[in-house]
């Protein structure tokens, strides 16, 4: 996608509201527009994504066409099928090196005329906008939503068609590319998502980087391919052989920090419950309490024969739990440094075989919060 560029691919409309721009440039307006009569639609009959359609997906160029054709004619659909076809293979270079599937939105824009029944239509950008790969639709656009990035804005007197703003799924089949709609169609359905629970997605997300091991793989088979020199291909199976070696370090102490994290909960849950509850329980009950919160024997409960002392027993533990988290997040963001560091020596190999840039920064961890 040309940087910064903001052209109005495929743009129909009213003969009478470009004439004067196409005649300054010597073009006729019949070479350039189609005529469009504005359309009222019924609440019933406007539907609400394309995947309501069952039959409409017959491929990729016949989805897309169909999905802009609600609003336009035979004309434009030629012109749809070269976009497509365009934006599918600049999505193809980058999926291709990762078997991830690319995320691409159309975004249908519009312009009325108050002297003309003619409305124009338009696609905003001189492609589809694509927001990035992953293995998944919410993981591609938590990862453009995650990074600065600029996107062509809608041009004065125009505005986004209000069914006209969808994501696209691409993914290789074999060497076949295949499009459908995500789930419900509309962009405002898969961005709620996103945003209803960014959280999760975000932890989720991160958990993914460090186990793309699919990912890596596929990164090393496209590498070696287009390697000729001996000693470059075997340096990307040295990388991987240490690329798995420390994942396997970085899963351990993953877990390991789990538990360590868990542990701190229940002692600080434990802490506030015995401080809470100091004069309304023995100090039997307050110690059993502290032992099935923790989920320990805590055998050093024994001796406390004071609500005071249950309470510093508690807050020895939950101390040593603090400490034990540090320790382990120090281990785990370790590991991780430990594993980009090969991840990145795959991506070395990677851009000297011819790697989109974008190669190498789906093979980036993010830093742990």
């Amino acid at each position: 996608m040309k940087a910064l560029a903001l052209t109005l691919a495929l743009v129909v409309a009213a003969a009478g509201m470009h004439a004067d721009s196409h005649a300054q440039d010597g073009k006729s307006p019949s070479d350039l527009t189609v005529l469009i009569p504005s359309k009222t639609w019924s609440a019933a009959a406007v539907p609400r994504s394309p995947s309501e359609v069952a039959d409409a997906w017959s491929g990729a160029i016949d989805g897309i066409a169909w999905w802009v054709n609600l609003y336009g004619e035979q004309a434009v659909r030629k012109q749809i099928d070269v976009l497509l076809r365009e934006s599918v293979a600049d999505a193809r270079k980058l999926i291709e090196w990762t078997g991830d599937g690319a995320l691409v939105e159309v975004r249908l824009i519009e312009r009325s005329h108050p002297d003309s029944p003619f409305k124009a239509v338009g696609i905003l950008g001189d492609r589809l906008w694509l927001a990035g790969t992953g293995t998944r639709p919410e993981d591609a656009l938590y990862d453009y939503w995650s990074r600065p990035s600029l996107r062509p804005g809608v041009p004065d007197s125009w505005s986004v068609h209000p069914l006209g703003e969808t994501y696209f799924w691409i993914k290789l089949e074999g060497d076949k590319p295949v499009i459908a709609a995500v789930e419900r169609g509309l962009a405002r359905d898969l961005d709620a998502r996103l945003r209803d629970d960014f959280g999760r997605y975000a932890a989720d997300h991160a958990r993914r980087s460090w186990n793309a091991r699919t990912r890596w793989e596929n990164v090393a088979v496209a590498t070696k391919k287009r390697l000729a020199d001996t000693f470059a291909r075997k340096a990307v199976d040295s990388a991987m052989l240490e690329i798995r070696a420390s994942q396997e370090r970085v899963a351990k102490a993953d877990a390991e920090l789990q538990r360590a994290l868990q542990r701190e909960r229940r002692a600080a849950s434990a802490l506030q419950t015995v401080r809470l509850l100091q004069g309304v329980l023995t100090v039997v009950q307050l110690a059993q309490e502290v032992r099935t919160i923790i989920d320990e024997p805590l055998p050093q409960l024994s001796n406390a024969s004071t609500a005071a002392a249950v309470i510093n027993v508690t807050e020895t533990v939950y101390k040593d739990s603090t400490v034990q988290k540090a320790t382990m997040m120090a281990t785990f963001s370790g590991s991780l440094a430990d594993l980009q560091k090969y991840l990145n020596l795959l991506g070395a190999q990677a851009a000297k075989a011819g790697a989109p840039a974008s190669v190498n920064q789906s093979l980036q961890i993010p830093k742990p919060q």
